[in-house]
């Protein structure tokens, strides 16, 4: 009987080969401030975002190329 093993469960046998047997747990307090902390960081970046580009009223001036653009060919 042939035993088939998936891809996370030959990492986890290349992990632990150096012979130690420790189990392997979930985030240190560290990581899981430092994912929360980034994950926070990239969704007030993309809230910043939006809101800046919906906010805005009315298109101002320099929101528009000039009707007249001199492309320098003179006929």
């Amino acid at each position: 009987m042939h035993l088939q093993m998936g891809p996370i469960q030959i990492l986890l046998m290349q992990l632990l080969a150096d012979g130690s047997e420790q189990e392997i747990t979930g985030l240190t307090t560290g990581g899981w401030a430092m994912m929360l902390g980034s994950i926070a960081m990239v969704t007030a970046l993309l809230i910043f975002c939006i809101v800046r580009i919906f906010s805005e009223s009315k298109p101002s001036e320099h929101h528009h190329a000039p009707l007249d653009i001199d492309t320098g060919d003179h006929l």
